[in-house]
C-alpha cells in the first residue's frame, strides 16, 4: 500500500484485521499495538514503503511503555495521540482514518500521523561518555591526521534538537584549542514537529538546567521581556547545523561519507532484521575509519555486522 497506489484488496485486508483488534474504537489499542507487526507482514509485502512505516511508526509509538509492562498506559498514549488526527481529519472511526492515511496521495497525513506518534525524549549531554570519548579520541585524530580536519558528523534521529546542539558545542570548545577542525553537522528526523523546534534553537530554561553552567553561559543567550524563561542557541552553534527530515528505512539522500553517527536509542524499538538493515546502511555511508555511536541500552551483539568495537556502544569501520 503506498501513496503511488497498491492494492485495494490489501488495504481493505488491512483493515479487516486492524477492526478486528480493535472492534469498537480503542478499548483494545495496546494488544493492537503489540501484534500490530504481525498484521502487517500479512497483507503487505515487505518491499513496500508502507510496509516499513506501518511496522515502526504506530508500534514504535508505544513500545517504550509496553516493553515497560504498562499497557494500560500505552492504551491511553495511543488514544490520546491518535484521537487528535480523528478530530482534525473530523473523522470517527481508526478505520476511516486508516482509509484516510492509505488514500492520501500527497503523503501529509502520513507525516501529521508520525508526528503525533513518534516518541521524542531527549536531553543535552544525554550519555555524556560519548561525547567525551568524541573530544578525547575522534576529533584528534582528525587534526593530527596531517589531511584535511573536515569531520561529516550524523545526528540520525536528532528529536527536537538537544544532541546536535550537544554535538556543535563539543566540536567548538574542542576548536578553541584546534582550531583547525571544520565539523559540518547534518540533524534528521522523520517527525517535522520536533524538526521545526530544532531548527528554532530555542528551549524553555528547564530543558537547559542541568547543562554545565559553562556550556549555557558560552553557547546560549539568555532571553529577556516576553522571552524570559527561554534561551536560544548561538550564531555560532546554528551555522555548523543543518537539519533536513529523513526516515531511515528509506535511501540517505546524500552522496557525501560521514565521519561520525550518532543514532541513539532508536534501533531498540526495531526489529533484528530491521537493526541489521539499518547498521549495514550506516557502515556504508561512513568514511573508512568512521564512527557509529548507538544508545547505552543498546547493542549489536544480535545482529551480523562487520563493525570493530572501540568502546562501550561505540563502532568503528574498519
Amino acid at each position: 500500500i503506498s501513496s503511488s497506489g497498491r492494492s485495494p484488496v490489501l488495504a481493505r485486508q488491512l483493515r479487516r484485521k486492524i477492526e478486528a483488534l480493535v472492534p469498537a474504537g480503542y478499548g483494545r489499542l495496546a494488544k493492537f499495538a503489540g501484534r500490530f507487526r504481525e498484521r502487517v507482514k500479512e497483507a503487505i509485502p515487505a518491499d513496500t514503503p508502507r510496509r516499513l512505516f506501518w511496522e515502526q511508526a504506530l508500534e514504535g509509538a508505544v513500545a517504550e511503555q509496553v516493553m515497560g509492562g504498562r499497557e494500560s498506559r500505552a492504551a491511553e498514549l495511543l488514544n490520546a495521540r491518535l484521537g487528535k488526527r480523528l478530530r482534525a481529519c473530523h473523522l470517527n472511526s481508526y478505520s476511516d482514518y486508516y482509509d484516510h492515511v492509505t488514500q492520501d496521495a500527497s503523503g501529509e497525513e502520513l507525516v501529521h500521523l508520525i508526528n503525533c506518534v513518534s516518541t521524542n525524549f531527549t536531553s543535552f549531554f544525554r550519555e555524556k561518555a560519548h561525547f567525551d570519548f568524541l573530544s578525547s579520541t575522534v576529533f584528534p585524530q582528525f587534526v593530527n591526521s596531517g589531511s584535511s580536519s573536515q569531520v561529516n558528523i550524523w545526528s540520525a534521529a536528532c528529536s527536537s534538537g538537544e544532541e546536535p546542539y550537544t554535538l556543535a558545542m563539543v566540536a567548538a570548545r574542542f576548536m578553541e584549542k584546534y582550531p583547525s577542525l571544520r565539523p559540518s553537522i547534518l540533524a534528521t528526523d522523520i517527525s517535522t514537529k520536533v524538526l521545526a523546534i530544532a531548527q528554532k534553537g530555542v528551549y524553555s530554561n528547564d530543558k537547559v538546567d542541568k547543562m554545565p553552567p559553562e556550556f549555557l553561559k558560552r553557547f546560549f543567550q539568555k532571553g529577556v521581556g516576553k522571552c524570559a524563561g527561554y534561551v536560544k542557541a548561538k550564531e555560532e552553534l546554528r551555522r555548523i547545523i543543518r537539519f533536513s527530515r529523513i526516515n531511515l528505512m528509506e535511501s540517505f539522500p546524500w552522496r557525501e561519507e560521514m565521519d561520525v553517527i550518532f543514532c541513539r536509542n532508536v534501533m531498540i524499538y526495531f526489529t533484528r532484521e530491521t537493526q541489521q538493515e539499518l547498521a549495514e546502511k550506516f557502515y556504508n555511508c561512513l568514511a573508512p575509519g568512521g564512527y557509529l555511536f548507538i544508545g547505552h541500552s543498546e547493542s549489536l551483539a544480535s545482529v551480523n555486522h562487520r563493525f570493530k568495537q572501540a568502546a562501550t556502544t561505540v563502532y568503528r569501520k574498519v
